[in-house]
């Protein structure tokens, strides 16, 4: 490795410095931010002005109680003045146990937490952090307020023209108790630039007609009137929603979900055979364009012409087999499946498939959305955690 030059300084050195020096005028402001923030709730609790008197029993102000230490992300801040309220039945907490601690650190919970580590094992990282009170159900109760703030992101409104696709799919889950599966039903949006988002989900017993319906309704009603093209495999009650939701968007069956379909009709047959009719199906759908497509189509259903209930099945979807090659050529390959965000349905899988089972469906939702917190902060931090995790989860959600 080339050595650096003498007398320079790398980038993250200046910017500790600056750090450094602004760190106590920043510290300064939080806690008289801090402290002003706590009087206006004092007061709001209270309901009166400073020096009106209170009548018999009712809420008054109680003096204040001295903080020592409070962490916060830029350093701790020191002697904060915490306003004291006394009712009929004896002083009023206006702080949650535990939170004055834990909010700092809530982002590096769920990450560790949805990258596999167990409540316990976070027990014991905590000692660290000055926590040795912490325990797993206060760490749940703080991975759970942080679920509780992303149903925001299913309420806030969506600008129709960023979103040129619309990708469906279910992934199913065992429950704790009975054979009767779970099942959560996503939707991904697709934007013009070819990235994805999760726009909406639900925990459902099957996928009916009236789940996936439900999540159309909400995505409608939060302003995504219209869309040029939905993904979809071939369950049941997709295309039943979406005939009444959306019956104008094109549609395009998920190819990978039709090659296992075809390839179950050719369960007789031996491996190679089969691995020979899978790279042949392929090939008609890495065309340029529309045209060629067409005559790869062709050419493969003379081909495998022997095996007919193959082409029927082929002839009678091919309406809806080549939407996808109408958009941008450079991502449109990632909308010719439901598995266009392959990664994300992965990770998916691998997270809540470590779970022991799911109550209902609230829990089911509950835990996709820590899900969706870690990789948000995952994302954020661009990295995984240094060492391998490990998963011994047994408290619901």
């Amino acid at each position: 490795m080339q050595k650096q030059p003498e007398g320079k300084v790398s980038l993250s050195q200046l910017l500790r410095q600056a750090q450094e020096r602004v760190r106590e005028e920043v510290l300064g402001l939080l806690k008289e931010t801090f402290e002003d923030l706590l009087e206006a709730l004092r007061d709001e609790v209270v309901g009166r002005g400073r020096y009106e008197r209170s009548g018999s029993g009712r809420i008054y102000r109680y003096g204040y109680r001295v903080r020592k230490f409070l962490e916060t992300s830029w350093g701790t801040i020191v002697r904060v003045k915490i306003p004291r309220v006394r009712g009929p039945e004896g002083e009023v907490g206006l702080l949650s146990g535990y939170e004055r601690k834990l909010w700092v650190i809530s982002e590096q919970l769920l990450f560790g937490f949805g990258q596999g580590m167990s409540l316990r094992s976070l027990c014991a990282w905590l000692k660290g952090f000055a926590l040795p009170s912490a325990c797993p159900s206060t760490l749940g109760e703080v991975i759970q307020e942080k679920v509780l703030e992303l149903r925001e992101r299913r309420e806030r409104p969506l600008d129709s023209g960023r979103y040129v696709a619309l990708v469906l799919d279910g992934v199913w889950f065992k429950r704790r108790r009975g054979r009767r599966k779970l099942v959560l039903l996503v939707a991904i949006g697709v934007r013009v630039d070819g990235g994805f988002e999760v726009l909406d989900w639900e925990g459902s017993w099957a996928e009916s007609a009236s789940a996936y319906e439900r999540i159309l309704n909400r995505l409608y009603l939060r302003g995504l009137e219209g869309v040029e093209l939905i993904v979809a495999d071939e369950a049941g009650g997709i295309w039943e929603a979406v005939d009444m939701v959306y019956p104008l968007s094109n549609r395009q069956v998920c190819l990978w979900h039709l090659q296992r379909r075809l390839e179950g009709m050719l369960s007789r047959r031996d491996f190679p055979y089969r691995r020979k009719f899978r790279r042949a199906y392929w090939w008609i759908f890495e065309a340029e364009d529309l045209r060629e497509a067409r005559e790869r189509f062709e050419a493969f259903l003379r081909q495998w012409r022997e095996e007919s209930e193959v082409v029927r099945a082929l002839r009678m979807r091919e309406g809806r087999i080549f939407e996808y090659l109408k958009l941008p050529y450079w991502w449109r390959h990632r909308v010719r499946t439901t598995k266009g965000g392959e990664n994300f349905f992965r990770h998916l899988r691998t997270f809540l498939g470590r779970f022991p089972g799911f109550k209902d469906e609230g829990h089911l939702e509950c835990a996709f959305a820590t899900y969706l917190l870690s990789q948000r902060e995952k994302m954020r931090v661009g990295r995984n955690t240094p060492y391998q995790l490990q998963w011994n989860f047994n408290r619901a959600g």
